[in-house]
This record gives structure tokens, sequence and C-alpha cells, in this order.
């Protein structure tokens, strides 16, 4: 890939994500469309990767998801019992790296 092709892969990609995040800001169904993800399996089509890498992919997210879903169960728990925002958030994130941690380790067994 040449330096032109990453940048204008970079520059579509951060387009797409600011308009994504824009407009979620007015709707929650917005912001629940896996926007990176599906940049990602375009991405990687246009690299030539595979049918097969694409599913691949697109199964192990999945797991992943299940994952992150800790953040939008305990951020909001945590707010609603007296955390402020920043706080609740870095509880929210911790929890969810420790729950990516395990699904990473689940899967490589």
């Amino acid at each position: 890939m040449t330096f032109l092709q990453a940048a204008i892969k970079a520059g579509l990609s951060g387009i797409i994500v600011y308009f994504a995040s824009e407009a979620g800001q007015k709707s929650a169904l917005i912001a629940s469309i896996p926007v990176v993800s599906v940049l990602v399996m375009i991405w990687m089509h246009q690299d030539g990767k595979t049918m097969e890498d694409l599913v691949t992919f697109s199964k192990d997210l999945v797991w992943m998801v299940l994952a992150s879903l800790v953040l939008f169960i305990s951020f909001p728990i945590l707010a609603s019992n007296g955390l402020s925002f920043w706080p609740a958030l870095a509880v929210g994130c911790a929890l969810t790296m420790l729950a990516y941690g395990g699904v990473v380790m689940a899967m490589a067994d």
C-alpha cells in the first residue's frame, strides 16, 4: 500500500467516523451502527483479503462486541449511583478491558 492509499483510507475513515459521531449525539441508533467494523471489513476486502478472512473477522468480532457491552452496562449503573462522568467512564473502560482480556484468553484455548 502506498502512502497516498493509506492517507486516503485514513481521511475517508476519519470523515465517516466524524459524521457518525455527530449524528450519534442525536440518536443512539446511529451511534450503535458499527461504523469502524464496517470500515475495517471494507478495507480488508479492498486490500485483497479472502472471504474466509472476512468471515473469521466477523465471527471473532461477535465475541468482542459481547465484551464491549460491559461498558454500556456498567457506565449507567455507576453514573446513576453518584459517580461523575470521568470516573464512571474510567471504571467502565477498565471493566471492559478485563472483559476483553477474558474473551481473548477464552478464544486462545
